[in-house]
């Protein structure tokens, strides 16, 4: 296929924007192409992917430099759109070929971030350290790391707490860097959400959408996505508030079961001890009635077997599952052999 040579007047305009751009690795890049893409990305991809394609022939001195600014303006571009399949297309087509340039990964994280899958919430957090590693005093590239630890926590990604730690340290510095940008304020509601600071999360999002220029095509969309933020944090709010209610009641409803179950077993100790006497004031009648000693110990072996067997049978009716077994076989064999004994004194006498 013959190229197509660079004549027209939008290519010139593009080439023209590149050399304006300030170098790759500063923030002021990213936030430029992004600007740009708002503006011209829908009318001009054709000519961004041309670029990329080889099929334009660019007289510069550094026509790499102008394809990865094509690249990214792309990204930004479908990443707006929400449009992941081509997103991770774009990627795999001619990623490669910018690997070497220390914003790459930044752009990766990002990718994968919004394709909204645990695997890929997984790679756009260990991109998004690559991209610290590479650019470690950059704002957007700081947030971007903690946004990405954020959004995976979020969508029940299981991870170490150091993470989050790293995000909130990472936050706070490009917070520094660039205390007035709306969307780092809202991140930091997000995060605060995530530690259950819901009133602080308000606040940092009321931030944000304060911050935020009005003047911008997309600051509608923008504030919808932070209204969304709110009523989440609101969400959040009744959730936690009624997991706190479960909590006291369940709370509740076991000290009363103990209660109960303190109750029960001081009424059943009462029963026993008022049977036992009652038991041993019959049982003294009639032992002073009785004229042989071997009736009488008859008498006191049924007697004190008939109480243990009875206390046995009080306890597995009514006491709870954590009694020991063992002391119940032990206390009814001893019941059974007393009465083994007064039965076979009486037999045998």
């Amino acid at each position: 296929m013959m190229q197509q040579v660079a004549t027209s007047e939008e290519l010139e305009a593009f080439i023209g924007f590149h050399d304006s751009l300030p170098e790759d690795t500063a923030r002021k890049f990213e936030t430029a192409i992004a600007d740009w893409s708002l503006e011209h990305a829908k009318t001009q991809s054709e000519l961004l992917y041309n670029l990329l394609e080889g099929k334009m022939i660019v007289y510069h001195e550094n026509p790499t430099s102008i394809r990865f600014t094509a690249f990214a303006s792309l990204c930004v571009y479908l990443r707006r759109l929400k449009d992941g399949s081509k997103h991770q297309a774009l990627f795999e087509k001619y990623g490669h070929e910018f690997v070497s340039f220390k914003l790459y990964p930044h752009l990766c994280s990002m990718m994968y971030r919004e394709l909204r899958t645990m695997d890929s919430f997984s790679l756009a957090v260990e991109y998004a350290e690559e991209a610290v590693r590479r650019l470690p005093e950059q704002e957007g590239v700081l947030h971007n790391y903690a946004e990405a630890v954020i959004v995976a926590a979020e969508e029940g990604l299981e991870l170490e707490p150091a993470y989050l730690s790293r995000a909130e340290k990472d936050l706070r510095k490009a917070m520094f860097i660039s205390p007035k940008y709306p969307k780092f304020h809202c991140t930091k509601g997000r995060l605060l959400v995530l530690k259950k600071k819901y009133k602080e999360a308000s606040e940092s999002i009321l931030k944000a959408i304060d911050l935020e220029d009005s003047d911008k095509p997309d600051y509608i969309l923008r504030i919808n996505d932070y209204q969304n933020y709110l009523a989440n944090i609101r969400n959040e709010q009744l959730n936690a508030k009624m997991e706190e209610s479960i909590h006291e009641l369940t709370v509740s409803k076991e000290t009363l079961e103990k209660s109960l179950e303190s109750t029960k077993t001081e009424n059943l100790q009462m029963l026993g001890f008022f049977i036992a006497i009652i038991t041993f004031t019959i049982g003294s009648f009639n032992l002073v009635k009785l004229d042989k000693v071997l009736d009488t110990v008859f008498l006191l072996f049924v007697l004190t077997g008939c109480l243990i067997i009875s206390y046995v049978a009080f306890t597995i009716l009514f006491s709870n599952k954590n009694t020991n077994k063992w002391k119940i076989i032990g206390a009814f064999s001893l019941g059974m052999m007393l009465l083994g004994l007064g039965f076979a004194i009486h037999t045998f006498m």
